[in-house]
């Protein structure tokens, strides 16, 4: 393989490699979100039930 061939594979597979390494990351990303967003309503419910207790 010479040195063009390996600067054309560099040039194709790169932008690929790094498209797919940020939707990996976005994808892990999102779901952290999500799993974050679940936490503090189970939290909220939470907290919401021991209100209901003390009152009633």
């Amino acid at each position: 393989m010479s040195l063009s061939d390996t600067l054309i594979a560099i040039a194709i597979f790169g932008p690929l490699m790094l498209s797919a390494i940020f939707v990996i990351i976005g994808t892990l990303s999102i779901v952290s979100i999500s799993k974050t967003i679940k936490g503090l309503l189970e939290e909220l419910k939470k907290t919401r039930e021991l209100l209901e207790r003390q009152k009633g």
